[in-house]
């Protein structure tokens, strides 16, 4: 991680002109938990993403033994006659049989009881939608569907292809590898400028499929589309030639994770993923995307619209396409997201590609890597841009509260460059401004449109061994770890009183904004800390300067070993040793922080109540 010296503030009559050089630990594993089929089977379900880890390991690569005493019910038996919670059709067909006309799936939805699509055509397809039931799973088997008309989903189904899709979000250090199919992929292609398949109810899951259009530089067709409907899955699936690979309009959890979107570059248009509103300045989309790769496109991923919400998270971002005209940002933020489109870009890499280019909102981008190449493409990595579109100006348009930190910047060229604009008058296009612990420019009542206060907030949140420095992504229960918590204040790292964090179990502990106060305690699945200076909390001791258990007996915090300094000059770095104890549910977990000032001031809505929060896995 960055080591952070003491820095001065740069000059505000100069252009920003930022390189970082850091070193952080990227990974690009990620897990998935068993899910429900829809008939009642309990299985391994792989239709929330291909490539899903076999397990928890050890350094060694054995897997660990349980931790005390399990609960829930004795493993079952293949060959008992009873379909139970651990076994599916493909691991135990004589006791989880699939009813006629299923059959039981291999490939990305493996273990699943699925309805075949009679035929080879868009229309077949169709057929089969609309004769099946909702939450059933249909499967599509190798081969080419050619598509005449859009398919609309209408109701909550799962549609899965044969193939996996491999390689995805690797970076190679030579010559480029693309991602593969493991077989014959379920390709779903048209021959006109149409939207292929189009989700007109919530809760529809696209898996292992190749949606392909024509789209060269110019057409206007879309591969996978929902407007106005929520909770899209777009899991191991390729988007490719068209106007838009994957649009989110007013559409609230997306997900689009383990994909490949590439060689979307219509002129003037050509998208990876667009993420909206009902316009490109009403309304929004909130998306994840994460582990998935995009190349060759003119944006990889486009955003607007004030309410909009995404994250992404351990992407692969190459090659966007170079033609004439088409040399655009990978990741782009409109100005019509006003004052208000949050955007989180995290443990990312960037290779041979023009990274950043936002206009507007509120943003944390952390831990990712700039890789050489990208400073033959531009001389920048983050533009932070002039509050216009098209040659309209976006007066209601502002960049500000951003957490730039703990990235890799080894193309040769800026960081980060940050743009003037006459509103009037003169002033940068960005403010509230951290980059590694040091403040850009401040708000202030002459800067149009927001006077807002500068508020402190913590913009990043890690997990490292006791003592150690690799960034974690899963820890283990009864075992000592390092909580890393960033928080940056505009008037100064000594201006910054408290830090706060939860820990909280996802799915069963909500995230709670006040982390602070002194009125509540913790439970089984939510842990919250504070720190003051160099004193450490629990909820449950407020004031104590002992580490203790916790109300649910599932957390120690060990304040001896925890500090807090300064790190560039205004940040914080607040360092905890804790453990959560065996009686810790296991699972997936979020980390949530805030920092307040020593007027008592809080951070703003969006890094306070609407903030994402930093996933960790607990086994």
């Amino acid at each position: 991680m960055n080591p952070g010296k003491e820095q001065t503030t740069p000059s505000p009559h100069t252009r920003l002109l930022l390189t970082v050089m850091l070193v952080a630990g990227l990974s690009l594993r990620c897990s998935e938990s068993p899910q429900t089929r829809d008939d009642g089977v309990v299985a391994r379900d792989m239709a929330d993403g291909p490539g899903t880890a076999d397990g928890p390991s050890t350094s060694d690569g054995k897997t660990p033994a349980p931790d005390g005493p399990q609960d829930g019910p004795p493993p079952s038996i293949c060959g008992d006659g009873k379909c139970s919670a651990d076994e599916s059709c493909a691991e135990c067909p004589a006791d989880c049989p699939c009813a006629a006309p299923r059959k039981c799936l291999t490939g990305p939805c493996r273990g699943r009881c699925a309805v075949p699509v009679q035929g080879t055509t868009g229309a077949a397809v169709q057929t089969a939608i609309t004769d099946a039931a909702p939450d059933d799973v249909l499967y599509l088997p190798g081969g080419d569907y050619l598509f005449t008309q859009t398919v609309t989903v209408s109701k909550p189904l799962t549609i899965c292809g044969a193939a996996e899709l491999q390689n995805v979000a690797v970076m190679e250090a030579g010559t480029e590898v693309p991602p593969t199919w493991s077989g014959t992929p379920s390709r779903c292609y048209a021959e006109t400028h149409i939207t292929l398949l189009s989700a007109t109810s919530d809760n529809v899951k696209l898996v292992g499929l190749k949606v392909e259009g024509i789209a060269t530089t110019s057409g206007t067709g879309i591969g996978i589309k929902i407007a106005g409907h929520d909770n899209l899955t777009v899991s191991g699936c390729e988007a490719a030639h068209h106007m838009e690979g994957v649009a989110f309009s007013q559409s609230k959890g997306g997900l689009v994770q383990a994909s490949y979107l590439h060689d979307n570059h219509v002129s003037g248009m050509g998208y990876g993923v667009v993420i909206s509103g009902t316009s490109m300045a009403q309304g929004g989309s909130r998306v994840v995307m994460r582990q998935s790769e995009f190349a060759g496109n003119r944006h990889d991923i486009a955003s607007n619209s004030p309410d909009t919400r995404w994250l992404a998270d351990h992407c692969y971002f190459r090659d966007n396409y170079q033609g004439s005209g088409f040399n655009q940002p990978a990741v782009d933020a409109h100005p019509q997201g006003d004052s208000t489109l949050r955007l989180t870009v995290r443990n990312s890499r960037f290779k041979n590609t023009r990274p950043m280019g936002m206009k507007c909102g509120i943003w944390e981008l952390t831990n990712n890597h700039f890789d050489s190449s990208c400073g033959s493409v531009i001389n920048e990595m983050i533009l932070i841009g002039a509050p216009t579109h098209n040659g309209n100006v976006i007066p209601t348009a502002a960049s500000h509260d951003i957490y730039i930190g703990e990235n890799v910047n080894q193309s040769g060229k800026a960081l980060a460059k940050v743009l003037t604009w006459s509103y009037p008058p003169t002033k940068w296009v960005a403010y509230n401004l951290f980059v590694d612990g040091v403040l850009w420019e401040a708000a202030n009542t002459t800067y149009p449109p927001l006077a807002t206060s500068p508020k402190p907030l913590v913009g990043h949140i890690y997990v490292t061994p006791a003592g150690g420095t690799e960034v974690l992504e899963t820890i283990t229960r009864d075992t000592w770890y390092d909580l890393h918590l960033m928080a940056v204040d505009a008037q100064g790292s000594s201006d910054i009183a408290v830090v706060g964090a939860q820990l909280l179990a996802e799915g069963k502990a909500a995230h709670d904004p006040d982390l602070v106060s002194q009125g509540a305690f913790s439970s089984a699945d939510s842990y919250y800390l504070r720190f003051e200076g160099t004193s450490a909390f629990s909820r449950e001791t407020d004031g104590s300067s002992q580490w203790t258990k916790l109300t649910a007996k599932g957390l120690y915090l060990d304040p001896t070993a925890s500090s807090w300094a300064a790190q560039g000059s205004h940040r914080v770095h607040v360092k905890a040793k804790f453990r959560l104890l065996l009686q810790a549910a296991p699972g997936a977990w979020r980390i949530y922080g805030l920092a307040r000032d020593k007027s008592n001031n809080l951070p703003i809505s969006a890094w306070l109540a609407d903030q994402e929060g930093w996933p960790i896995a607990v086994k």
